[in-house]
């Protein structure tokens, strides 16, 4: 965590960035961790999926006291130009932040359902949970009261990350089933 340069505190705004920070990085590792296991991913059609979208809608979700310094944070970083995507995502990547990307996109699982049948994870409420959990810290008048939940959350989603790391890769013709159905016909 940053400490505030005459106080030697974290401002409010700065706890709650850093917490935010610290559970969207443990979610991308955990997205990291499914997306190689799983088939059903948008962007394998195209190399943009979901992320078609225009940087406004990226923003979506940063609310509460920190927005503001979130969103000039994001913005340090030069978004790209390509109008069918939104200007943080590197196309057949991802998006550019991995603590940094936004409420909107962590909560969106292309597949919930395949979580549920490969992993046993019900997709549709870990949406539910992220939102929540991201909320949480967002919505804050009195983030260092967070700072056990934002620890509780990141150890919940490090262990769910356990749980997927034991399940196999998916198979290279079931992704290609996917991405070319045609060929399978």
């Amino acid at each position: 965590m940053r400490e505030h340069e005459t106080t030697g505190k974290n401002t409010p705004e700065e706890t709650i960035i850093d917490q935010y920070m610290t559970v969207a990085g443990a979610l991308s590792n955990l997205f990291k961790e499914i997306a190689p296991r799983t088939v059903y991913h948008d962007w394998r059609h195209n190399g943009i999926g979901s992320c078609g979208i225009r940087t406004e809608t990226s923003e979506r979700g940063f609310d509460g006291s920190a927005r503001k310094k979130i969103l000039e944070l994001r913005n340090q970083q030069k978004p790209n130009t390509d109008t069918r995507k939104c200007g943080f995502h590197i196309e057949n990547k991802g998006c550019m932040f991995t603590n940094l990307r936004g409420p909107y996109c962590l909560e969106h699982i292309d597949a919930p359902w395949e979580l549920k049948e490969r992993f046993s994870i019900d997709g549709y409420q870990l949406s539910r949970d992220i939102r929540c959990i991201l909320e949480t810290i967002l919505l804050t008048n009195k983030p260092e009261d967070n700072d056990n939940f934002t620890k509780d959350a990141v150890n919940a989603i490090e262990e769910m990350m356990r749980h997927v790391q034991k399940f196999p890769l998916a198979k290279e013709e079931e992704i290609q089933k996917w991405v070319n159905p045609s060929r399978f016909l």
